[in-house]
Formats: C-alpha cells, sequence, structure tokens
C-alpha cells in the first residue's frame, strides 16, 4: 500500500416530484441490500428511477456525502459505503435524470452531466462545505462537479475518487463498455418496467461512456484522495497520470484492496473505515 500524501426530505418516500425540469431528493426507508445478479438489479431498480438521489441516513446531523456510482448507477455499494460512515452522516446516491421514466438522453459532455447532478446537490444543499465522492466511472463526473462549485467560490471540504478510470481512456475500454451494454440489452427481465429501466441503463451507460471519452480533468487546487485497487495501480501511480498532472493541491494516493471486485466485497470496511477517516 502506498500513502501519499437546508437539509429537507419530502415526507413520502414514494412520492415523485417535479420542479420544472428537476426531481427533488427522495428519501429511501427500506434496508438497501446488494443485488446479487442484474436481472434482480433491473426489477428491484425499476422503482426507484424516478428519484434524483436515494439518501441513507437522513436524520444525521453531520455534513452530507453526495455519491456518483459507476455506469450501472450501482447505489447499493453506496448505501453499504454508508453503513461504514456511522449513522450521523446522511449519504446521498446520485441518480441520473436520464434514467427517469420519459426523460431525455444526457448530452455527450461530462461538464453538462456534472451540472445535472449538481442540480440535485443545490436542491439538498444550497452552500458549501460540500463532500464528494465518485465510484469508477463516476469519479469523471464528480472531479467536474467540484470544479465547477470551486469556479462558483464555493467550498468543497473533500473530493474522493474511488478506483478511477485513468484517462485517456483507450479503445479497449470502450470496448468492453459496448459489450457490457450488448450484455445488458439481453438480460431476461420479468417485467415491462424493469425493461424499460434496464433500456434506460443501457442509453445512459453509452452516453456517459462517450463522455467519458472526449474528458480529461482540469487542474484542480485543492487536495484530491484517490483510492485504488492494486489492478489500478501502475495507470494511477504514475508520474504522468492524468490525475496526478489535474492535481495542483495536495495529493494522497491509498491502494484499498488488490482488485476492484474485492473493493466492493472483503475490503469494503477498510474502505468504509478510510473514508470515514479522511471526513473528520
Amino acid at each position: 500500500m502506498m500513502d501519499q500524501t437546508s437539509h429537507s426530505v419530502v415526507d413520502d418516500p414514494l412520492r415523485v416530484h417535479r420542479h420544472e425540469s428537476s426531481r427533488v431528493i427522495e428519501k429511501w426507508a427500506p434496508p438497501h441490500k446488494p443485488v446479487t445478479n442484474l436481472a434482480s438489479l433491473f426489477e428491484a431498480k425499476a422503482a426507484l428511477r424516478d428519484r434524483a438521489a436515494i439518501v441513507f441516513h437522513q436524520e444525521g446531523t453531520l455534513p452530507p456525502v453526495y455519491c456518483v456510482p459507476g455506469l450501472l448507477g450501482w447505489d447499493a455499494f453506496v448505501g453499504l459505503i454508508a453503513e461504514h460512515l456511522g449513522p450521523e452522516r446522511p449519504v446521498l446516491a446520485l441518480q441520473a435524470h436520464s434514467l427517469a421514466t420519459g426523460a431525455p438522453d444526457f448530452p455527450d459532455s461530462i461538464a453538462a452531466i456534472a451540472e445535472d447532478y449538481l442540480t440535485t446537490v443545490r436542491q439538498h444543499q444550497s452552500a458549501g462545505p460540500y463532500h464528494l465522492i465518485g465510484w469508477c466511472s463516476g469519479s469523471f463526473i464528480v472531479f467536474e462537479m467540484a470544479i465547477r462549485l470551486l469556479a462558483e467560490r464555493e467550498e468543497v471540504a473533500r473530493l474522493i475518487l474511488i478506483d478511477p478510470p485513468v484517462p485517456p481512456i483507450s479503445e479497449a475500454s470502450a470496448a468492453r463498455v459496448r459489450q457490457q451494454i450488448a450484455a445488458l440489452r439481453k438480460v431476461q427481465l420479468g417485467s415491462e418496467a424493469a425493461r424499460a429501466y434496464r433500456d434506460a441503463v443501457a442509453r445512459t451507460m453509452s452516453t456517459i461512456g462517450r463522455a467519458i471519452r472526449a474528458y480529461y480533468p482540469n487542474p484542480y487546487p485543492n487536495e484530491l484522495v484517490i483510492l485504488y485497487s492494486g489492478e489500478q495501480s501502475a495507470a494511477l501511480t504514475a508520474e504522468t497520470s492524468a490525475w496526478r498532472q489535474a492535481a495542483k493541491g495536495p495529493l494522497k494516493i491509498a491502494e484499498i484492496a488488490p482488485t476492484n471486485s474485492s473493493m466492493i466485497r472483503e475490503h469494503l470496511p477498510r474502505l468504509g473505515a478510510y473514508i470515514r477517516g479522511l471526513l473528520k
């Protein structure tokens, strides 16, 4: 391992509210358990697709943490992290508006996608300091969110990237994403709602994938934290890494697990403890 150095939630969790073109935050009361297969994921998430964010520990009194999951929007992973951050810390898993029923697709721009997510964040918290976490491809979006908040003279207290891909994204990586999307479209589902949600996820993955390939991180003046798996070690720790080049302030890099998959399984308590320490 290397280590370098006005909150409101609507009362009814099942209602969907809209203010002009944006959605407000929704709470989700039941325990958010991990899903073991894609069919179960789509069936479970279809009922949640119109939420702008899923809130964990909404009664917590500490500053909230805003998380952007990866391409699948796996907010169950965010929920598992939230358990390790403690009940006093509200954690929001942000969801793409393009997943909502009848919503238009995202534009092919990380800047525009980040601004869409910031609409939700500002509804929940009108001013900083902000605490932001990006998981995998969500790191690109949350990084741009931080850049834009600083440009507005808002305070970003913490920016954490978890196992971010390193730009520029190769054609081989892009091809793997296209294969994943094709596989998603073949998942057999029992309900029309789940099939519609699956198709929205596939479109969103495709759009964000294209946007990521065109994105290169701008200089970031505040402290940047990158928590990675051994699979990303060579790319992330190289002096020429795009994330290293973008970090103009203090940079903390720590290897948490040997693989991406083990980070969200057996090494999740370690990841949660590390993040909890960073947020103190």
